[in-house]
């Protein structure tokens, strides 16, 4: 499927942007940081918006556990062939955002799938840092047709409630959230919705102020 054309936002626009967006939030039943959620299993899988945690939450996981953490670049991010390949290890924390969109079809009994949820003003305030810009590919009246395309396109099932839930007015993160709530985490036999800021009880954590000027991937000062 063809990506729609790209119109960047002005300074105007994202301020507003900013301003608004949070009021479109969807709650979802999440739980707070604790270290004992996530002993048992043998694949820890973090999935969730680009933005949302997923690199500092794998990291910091996998330090706690002792597990090896997986850089989704191990798998070029959307590689589903690498992806299953690298779930054959376990004692491994899988950093997978690329995959939330299928992930129910991908884990089994002995995984945790953590779906990271953030302040949606901070998850596209990091889309802003990381690239310069925001563009009309945060709304889902660009992106709807794109969204259900890549929730779909391998579950078929999926297709009813992603038109019942996933409208086109508000950002493009209406489409992670609304299916997660809906659909996959009832699919999943094991799963947790992460609030990201509930993180900061662990020992790795670093306050905004001292990830101000942070590379990409960067959560170690």
């Amino acid at each position: 499927m063809n990506l729609p054309e790209k119109i960047f936002l002005t300074e105007e626009h994202i301020q507003k942007v900013f301003n608004e967006i949070d009021q479109f939030n969807i709650e979802l039943d999440t739980v707070d940081y604790n270290e004992e959620l996530f002993k048992g299993y043998k694949r820890i899988i973090i999935v969730g918006p680009q933005r949302s945690g997923t690199t500092f939450t794998s990291r910091a996981l996998a330090n706690t556990l002792d597990f090896r953490n997986v850089d989704e670049d191990e798998f070029n991010v959307r590689d589903v062939d690498m992806f299953r390949n690298i779930m054959k290890q376990e004692n491994i924390v899988v950093q997978a955002p690329a995959m939330t969109c299928r992930i129910q079809s991908l884990i089994g009994k002995d995984d945790l799938v953590v779906f990271m949820s953030r302040k949606w003003s901070d998850i596209v305030r990091g889309v802003y840092r990381k690239n310069g810009f925001l563009s009309n590919w945060t709304f889902m009246g660009t992106m709807f047709n794109i969204e259900k395309y890549h929730f779909t396109k391998h579950d078929k099932q999926a297709e009813e409630i992603f038109d019942k839930y996933c409208k086109q007015d508000g950002p493009y993160l209406i489409a992670y959230y609304n299916m997660w709530k809906h659909y996959q985490s009832k699919l999943i036999p094991n799963c947790i919705a992460l609030k990201y800021e509930s993180m900061k009880s662990h020992p790795m954590w670093l306050n905004k102020d001292q990830r101000e000027n942070f590379g990409n991937k960067q959560t170690t000062l």
